[in-house]
């Protein structure tokens, strides 16, 4: 049996305010920018942006529309950094000694690819 709306009630008048047809709207909108963790992974974090203006300076600071692309922009700048630390290990064995035990040093101190 169908429901009949009378627009006689509060909620009626409330719930006719909401159904609306679908109009796109293109903001507000979110984006997603990579991060990596302290274990080693990859998320991604998230924000809303209200303008074309804010979308335009969010994505030169690197957020991204989704989260997926978000993701894989972050590991590609990982394997980037990873790939220009292997190339700093190969030429660091032609080093002196003394930059060897400055490398070596700066390499204990963190966590990360040592890239410079």
């Amino acid at each position: 049996m169908p429901v009949v709306k009378t627009g006689e009630t509060e909620y009626e008048q409330e719930l006719s305010k909401w159904e609306k047809p679908y109009r796109y709207e293109p903001f507000p909108k979110m984006v997603y920018r990579g991060v990596l963790k302290g274990n080693g992974k990859h998320d991604f974090e998230s924000r809303t942006v209200q303008s074309d203006r804010e979308w335009t300076a969010a994505k030169a600071e690197g957020w991204c529309d989704g989260p997926d692309e978000a993701v894989g922009l972050v590991e590609r700048q990982e394997a980037d950094i990873a790939n220009a630390a292997a190339e700093n290990a190969y030429k660091a064995k032609r080093m002196s000694s003394k930059a060897q035990k400055e490398l070596a040093a700066i390499e204990a101190a963190t966590h990360r690819h040592v890239a410079e």
